[in-house]
């Protein structure tokens, strides 16, 4: 991150994210499926530690753990709808396990 900078680590971060998803999407086993979701973790993780340092290093310092924390409360907020659209969409029979992941990859 230190070599490269923050946004181009946060860019690539997301396109690892992308990659995962469309690994996912596109599985014909569990394998597949498993190794997708590695690589989304190593993007989401990669994604959360350089968003977190870009904007502790960008912010005042006065309101520096405020902020970063609000990020957190966003990716829980995030996660928590999310997982109600996949409720919400769980009763139509047109909509399958493909098309969950591969919301993922379009966000």
């Amino acid at each position: 991150m230190d070599m490269v900078g923050r946004k181009p680590t946060i860019i690539a971060s997301y396109a690892i994210c992308f990659m995962g998803c469309s690994l996912m999407a596109t599985a014909t086993n569990i394998y597949a499926l498993g190794a997708g979701r590695g690589v989304l973790a190593l993007g989401i993780r990669s994604g959360v530690m350089s968003v977190s340092v870009y904007m502790s290093e960008l912010s005042p310092a006065g309101s520096r753990g405020t902020l970063v924390s609000i990020e957190e409360v966003y990716i829980n907020v995030g996660n928590l709808c999310a997982t109600f659209a996949a409720w919400i969409l769980m009763g139509s029979e047109i909509i399958t396990w493909r098309a969950y992941v591969s919301i993922g990859a379009c966000a």
